[in-house]
């Protein structure tokens, strides 16, 4: 089995790498040492030459794009949301907290609260989701240095 070279790599090569994923356009190497806080030019270009030759990132007319992740890739488990990379299962978490509060409510207002076993499998499947969900979010901040 192939090695996945986002786990070859880390700190700042990963936080460029996600830098240049989470941006819609080619980024050149001052404007991602701008970006990045580096001191020179030098220590960008470093970053980008790895990161090409772990064909992560590739060179293109007007600077540098990061390559999509295999679906084998650690960061195939996350998507892009609103210029931020979050874990996949969020969006099912949220959906589980409000179908979760919802069934509350309603519960609530209507005076029945028999249904004891339906509530402990939503509160199950929310806890589940949410603690996974933080897992892969603080992973990749672990990953990246942060």
């Amino acid at each position: 089995m192939e090695k996945d070279p986002v786990e070859a790599i880390g700190g700042s090569a990963l936080k460029v790498y996600l830098v240049l994923l989470e941006n819609d356009k080619p980024m050149g190497v001052r404007e991602l040492q701008r970006r990045m806080g580096f001191k020179s030019p030098a220590a960008a270009k470093h970053h980008l030459d790895r990161l090409c030759r772990l064909g992560l990132v590739k060179r293109v007319e007007d600077g540098y794009i990061a390559v999509k992740p295999s679906s084998a890739s650690i960061l195939s488990m996350y998507m892009l949301f609103m210029g931020k990379m979050i874990p996949r299962t969020l969006p099912i978490a949220a959906f589980a907290v409000a179908t979760l509060t919802t069934y509350i409510v309603l519960r609530i207002v209507w005076g029945t609260a028999s249904e004891l076993t339906l509530l402990t499998i939503l509160v199950l499947l929310t806890v589940m989701l949410i603690i996974h969900s933080l897992e892969m979010f603080y992973a990749i901040r672990r990953l990246a240095g942060e």
